[in-house]
């Protein structure tokens, strides 16, 4: 990225510390967008069937909850830490068992059907390599399931 290519060179020549967190699919109570919002939204309409989900189902995203995250700076604003870390959970998750997932927790009947498209330029696969934050001591401790749960029950009382 440009953004991290400017701010590792002004290091270099100005020796200021840095830290940059590539944040992957990030997700918890309070968000009101993207796919886990866009799906508790489908699977709680009761003017539909079924649930329309864009793509094949064969995606994958490294999902990672709020809560990980704000640990996650703790550990980066150590005096050590510096430089690019990637946050996730280091596990992907496939579109389809993301859904699966979603549907569980409201016990709901309603058929998925995936669209089949996909977005040129969109990433088919994408798993955080956490090695690096790893060895400060970082470990994801929401699991998705966990995470899903409790953002499921926020969406049923928002």
């Amino acid at each position: 990225m440009v953004s991290e290519k400017l701010i590792e060179e002004y290091f270099q020549r100005y020796g200021v510390s840095h830290t940059i967190l590539r944040v992957f699919s990030a997700y918890g109570i309070g968000l009101r967008k993207q796919v886990i919002y866009d799906m508790c939204k489908k699977f709680t309409d009761p003017t539909t069937e079924y649930v329309e989900v864009y793509g094949t189902g064969t995606e994958s995203r490294d999902f990672i909850h709020i809560f990980d995250i704000c640990r996650a700076m703790d550990y980066v604003m150590k005096p050590n830490a510096q430089g690019i870390y990637n946050l996730g959970s280091g596990r992907q998750t496939t579109v389809s068992e993301l859904v699966e997932l979603i549907k569980k927790n409201y016990n709901n009947s309603k058929s998925i059907r995936f669209t089949g498209e996909v977005r040129l330029g969109d990433p088919i696969n994408w798993e955080a390599n956490i090695d690096k934050i790893s060895k400060l001591g970082f470990r994801s401790t929401i699991p998705l399931e966990q995470g899903l749960k409790e953002y499921c029950e926020w969406y049923g009382k928002k």
